[in-house]
């Protein structure tokens, strides 16, 4: 399945090393979409507004679109397996603390610690892969840690819901930091072994990452950075924490009934991304093509959560649902495709960085600015189902926004062809 033979990589070490970094996206996407079914019982436990809960929950946003760059430089520099089971530690530890939590100060660094934690993975994963795989090989093994990753949103939704009315919020945490600690250590144990072929890899890496960015790199960043904030911010947003409320709030269903609904869009997330790969390499339509025609069907997808169709408001919201989780994953995917093929290896790092970083800025800004509409709107007498209309329209002209970026990027992408470079490339068990 992937062409490890032309660099004599052992294909038991790429998988060990895929299904480890898919665990770890597990995590990072449970972690991210946790709040959303468990939100009114937060806002009761620290008494807070739904602008301070926008908060508590993009602080997770914040810390990991922070620290995305200095990550691509480190993984740019030193081994992406380290890097990655040092961090997810500090998840393990921040998860535990969260569910420890007496004051909203105590709930609020656990869950920026958590997000410390959790923000290496993406990032050094696909270094590792983009150095060992060829481009059709890269976006398959991207399009399983997706796929597995986007399992995690599928059990923080109706899985998860039934463990906090079973056992708690805080027991739940405690269970997730546990999970956590065992995904880091399996990390350190069999990651932390694998390194780039070569014995000055470490040397090459860091002259590589000396390398000056051109013009080019720094507008295609941009583009893409700018179309993944507008793409990502509203779904977080959405997803991630109003959308179990908007559906209890404006449509009367029960938090499991309205978790189900997310549970459609994690699932149909999860088969894309593990999809995605044969998918591009049965039809070969290509990344950028892909990319492009996935962001329109994407913000289309908003039109029925934004605009709701009277008496099929329901069943058109689990109908797009389908539409909206996998559309936004292969646009993820085939983003990362693009970067590959349109962006020199020496500086992949720092670009992935800086495109992840947006994504992950999105969300924090969207968050608490839902959460703000809604606050925004009671106070003015106007309720909730007003609030959330204003809201959900603004989520729906940043969609359509975005997909005209992605459309622009995958313009000015460079139509590089053939095989990924392959410098310093390979993969190892370290002696």
């Amino acid at each position: 399945m992937f062409k490890s033979e032309r660099n004599g990589i052992s294909p038991a070490l790429i998988w060990t090393s895929l299904i480890i970094c898919s665990l770890g996206y597990y995590m990072v996407s449970f972690h991210r979409m946790a709040p959303a079914v468990m939100a009114s019982e937060l806002k009761a436990e620290f008494s807070t507004s739904s602008t301070v809960l926008g908060l508590l929950s993009s602080v997770y946003f914040i810390v990991y679109g922070l620290v995305q760059i200095p990550i691509g430089y480190l993984v740019d520099r030193y081994n992406p397996g380290k890097v990655m089971g040092i961090f997810t530690a500090f998840a393990a530890v921040g998860s535990v603390l969260f569910g420890m939590s007496t004051s909203f100060g105590a709930a609020l660094f656990a869950r920026g610690l958590t997000s410390l934690g959790l923000a290496a993975i993406y990032v050094p994963a696909t270094k590792l892969f983009g150095q060992i795989l060829d481009r059709k090989g890269f976006m398959l093994a991207t399009g399983i840690i997706l796929g597995i990753g986007n399992l995690g949103s599928l059990t923080a939704t109706g899985p998860l819901a039934a463990i906090v009315e079973g056992i708690g919020w805080r027991a739940a945490f405690y269970i997730m930091g546990g999970a956590t600690a065992v995904i880091s250590i399996l990390m350190v144990t069999f990651m932390g072994r694998a390194k780039l072929a070569g014995t000055s890899a470490d040397g090459k890496a860091r002259r590589a990452s000396s390398r000056k960015t051109s013009g080019y790199d720094v507008a295609f960043a941009l583009v893409l950075g700018l179309g993944i904030f507008l793409k990502n911010g509203p779904m977080f947003s959405f997803q991630g924490l109003w959308g179990v409320p908007y559906v209890m709030d404006v449509h009367g269903l029960t938090r499991m009934e309205a978790s189900s609904v997310m549970m459609l869009m994690a699932l149909s997330a999860s088969l894309a991304g593990l999809l995605t790969g044969v998918l591009n390499k049965v039809s070969g339509i290509g990344e950028r093509r892909m990319m492009s025609i996935t962001s329109i069907l994407y913000a289309v997808s908003w039109i029925p959560i934004a605009i709701p169709l009277g008496a099929y408001a329901i069943p058109s919201l689990k109908a797009t649902s389908l539409v909206f989780g996998s559309t936004s994953t292969i646009v993820g995917i085939t983003m990362q495709a693009v970067i590959v093929g349109g962006v020199d290896e020496s500086v992949r790092g720092a670009v992935v960085g800086f495109v992840n970083s947006m994504s992950i800025a999105g969300g924090a800004v969207f968050q608490p600015l839902m959460g703000y509409i809604l606050d925004r709107a009671q106070a003015l007498g106007a309720g909730l189902a007003s609030g959330y209309s204003s809201a959900l329209i603004l989520d729906l002209l940043a969609a359509t926004v975005s997909a005209v970026l992605f459309i622009t990027a995958a313009m000015l992408a460079k139509k590089t062809e053939g095989k990924l470079d392959s410098q310093a490339s390979g993969l190892e068990a370290a002696r």
